[in-house]
């Protein structure tokens, strides 16, 4: 292979093998604070896992205020936990990662006497859970157009939580009451797998940098939040901080991770795929030239 060749082949490795982007360890939360001079309201809150602090957090205002379902990929999108058409509450924002504002409005769209806490994303669809029937809603990206995907039979206690796996494409459940269920459905509503936490349940998040679990757990006193393996094992637990400038959590609604679109080509295999083609197309050319000469 030529100089030129074994550079463009080397290019193209690293271009593809690099090509899928890290996620990082911000998990985003939408949580009731009181705020000791202004009063009470909810905001969307940046929380470093791995530091266990806030990293930013800003207040959602005028008719984004009951925006409780969140969703994270290259945006954040909240939507209002009751439909447009019963509630005051009208739309939800969409916002950078870094926290500002797009001046795009969402619209619950679901349909009437539904009520949800979470909501999650594939990328290309969002994925919400009603907490009164029990029925997994799929949307577009801007919650509208909601197609019924399942409901889960024998559900005598609100599912408020709901994330996306990307590495099974399926959908993990919460259970806020009851024993505290945590389970994974298929988009068909196939039950895969299932454990207890023993207590109630809110802001279930997937983790796809290590394929592991977040969720709040309402009863403690700095309203904990607690890390498990997908097979029910406790991984640790995190206390939130109890104020951020004079501003202190009372519930924690939604939680997720950013999810971030597949590139085209992910795979180390693939890559040297490429690299063997273009070795391959330089042989046939050299041949082909030899040939004529």
């Amino acid at each position: 292979m030529s100089p030129r060749s074994t550079t463009l082949a080397t290019f193209v490795f690293l271009t593809l093998a690099g090509a899928l982007p890290a996620e990082g360890n911000t998990l985003f939360l939408t949580a009731h604070h009181s705020d000791l001079a202004q009063g009470y309201g909810y905001a969307v809150y940046a929380l470093d896992t791995q530091t266990g602090q806030f990293t930013n957090w800003w207040l959602m205002g005028g008719d984004h205020a009951l925006s409780l379902p969140i969703a994270v990929d290259t945006t954040i999108r909240t939507v209002c936990f009751r439909p447009a058409s019963e509630w005051a509450c009208t739309g939800g924002g969409q916002y950078t990662l870094e926290g500002s504002s797009t001046g795009t409005v969402y619209a619950n769209a679901l349909p009437p006497g539904t009520a949800v806490t979470d909501s999650t994303t594939d990328t290309r669809t969002n994925y919400l859970v009603d907490g009164v029937s029990g029925t997994v809603y799929q949307t577009n990206l801007d919650y509208t157009n909601p197609v019924a995907l399942f409901t889960i039979l024998g559900a005598s206690d609100v599912w408020s939580g709901i994330s996306y796996d990307p590495s099974n494409n399926s959908l993990w459940l919460s259970q806020a009451g009851g024993t505290g269920e945590i389970a994974d459905f298929s988009l068909s509503g196939v039950l895969l797998s299932s454990f207890s936490t023993g207590h109630t349940n809110s802001a279930l998040a997937f983790d796809p940098q290590d394929s592991t679990l977040w969720l709040n757990d309402p009863t403690t006193a700095q309203f904990d939040l607690e890390h498990y393996s997908t097979e029910g094992t406790l991984l640790g637990t995190l206390g939130l901080p109890a104020d951020v400038s004079t501003k202190f959590i009372d519930s924690v609604s939604g939680g997720e991770f950013a999810e971030v679109p597949e590139p085209l080509f992910i795979s180390p295999l693939s890559s040297w795929f490429f690299v063997l083609l273009g070795f391959t197309l330089q042989r046939v050319r050299s041949k082909q030239h030899h040939g004529r000469a």
